[in-house]
């Protein structure tokens, strides 16, 4: 909170109108290409996990369990047992 009361008196001692990206009543205005932003940021992350296990694109339940934040020794448990009942993983070595 007070992080943002700074920001507005800051603003007005160099003459800008209060904080910029608000409405009178304070709530924040959106901008314009945050949207697309997002999703771009969303692909990263998405690409920074592939790298992290292979596996991720063969099977959608295997991209479940390393997906979720599980802690390693679970998600790895997870996967063995999945593994010994998916046709598209057991073609694959684990």
């Amino acid at each position: 909170m007070k992080e943002g009361r700074k920001e507005g008196r800051q603003a007005r001692k160099e003459g800008r109108e209060g904080k910029e990206g608000r409405t009178k009543e304070g709530r924040k205005v959106r901008k314009e290409g945050r949207k697309e932003e997002g999703r771009r940021e969303g692909r990263r992350k998405e690409e920074g996990r592939k790298g992290r296990n292979k596996m991720a694109s063969i099977c959608y339940r295997r991209k479940f369990y390393f997906g979720e934040a599980i802690k390693r020794t679970a998600a790895s448990f997870a996967v063995e047992l999945h593994h010994l009942n998916c046709k598209p993983c057991n073609s694959n070595t684990f």
